[in-house]
């Protein structure tokens, strides 16, 4: 109730504020320009279909715990996985002000603007590596005697082995966000679809093949293969987006622009 609450808030406060900046009616008929909504259901579409994938994850990483380790190594997993949640959060919250202008200039996609984006993924891998590095680096190194502390008597050994794993995946898939979001400006939609489910396989594969062999999981077997995915994503999105941009000039998926055109503003 207090979500659904707080989400109802959250889009009544929206739409009035929509209405007195643009003046814009937000639940008028006429408003709607057909074309361009079903571009941008179409590419929403592929984002809820990105999102789904990476949903799914957690819980059948949590299934085959239970069904292999039992319920007392799925708090272990969890808070490994908030951990390296939140500290990727923490790094990929300096390139809000950046990301818009890499998506605008990719859905430009014409020749002036390849240096343009050019610099700027470089000046984003930079800004990761700097902000990362230490932070990662602090989290690995607190991950141990900071549990041991906060849990009391019911830390677990397992837990930090689990975190060290689970954060070095998740600074290997920050680094993939400016590539994440060039494709998302070419409007690649399924390049990202393909980049998820990417990461969902070797995920599922991983730990599937590991309990048929050995007959029994850890909290840091599958922090490893969600890693493992994490990095495979990653490694796919990198060179998806530099065969995707220097090959040929892409076509830009219908509802593309005017999502770009959303991060642009939100950047202004």
């Amino acid at each position: 109730i207090g979500s659904f609450a707080g989400y109802l808030w959250m889009h009544l406060a929206t739409t009035v504020s929509v209405r007195r900046l643009m003046g814009a009616r937000c639940f008028s008929l006429r408003a709607v320009d057909p074309r361009r909504l079903r571009g941008l259901l179409g590419f929403g579409a592929g984002i809820f279909a990105c999102n789904l994938c990476w949903m799914m994850l957690s819980p059948y990483n949590k299934f085959m715990l239970t069904r292999y380790a039992g319920l007392a190594a799925v708090p272990v997993y969890e808070l490994a996985w908030s951990v390296s949640g939140q500290a990727r959060g923490l790094v990929d919250s300096g390139l809000k002000a950046l990301m818009p202008e890499i998506a605008r200039l990719a859905g430009a996609a014409g020749r002036d603007s390849r240096g343009r984006i050019a610099a700027l993924e470089v000046r984003a891998v930079k800004l990761i590596a700097m902000a990362g590095v230490p932070v990662f680096g602090m989290a690995i190194a607190l991950a141990g005697p900071g549990s041991r502390i906060w849990l009391g008597h019911r830390y677990s050994p397992l837990l930090p082995g689990a975190a060290h794993v689970m954060l070095l995946g998740a600074f290997v898939s920050s680094l993939a966000v400016p590539a994440y979001y060039a494709l998302f400006g070419l409007g690649r939609i399924w390049n990202l679809i393909t980049a998820q489910a990417l990461q969902a396989a070797v995920n599922v594969v991983a730990i599937w093949a590991f309990a048929a062999r050995y007959g029994h999981l850890s909290p840091i077997v599958v922090c490893a293969a969600s890693s493992a995915g994490m990095a495979a994503m990653a490694v796919y999105l990198v060179v998806t987006r530099r065969s995707v941009f220097y090959s040929s000039r892409p076509t830009p998926l219908r509802g593309a622009s005017e999502a770009t055109d959303l991060l642009a503003d939100v950047a202004d």
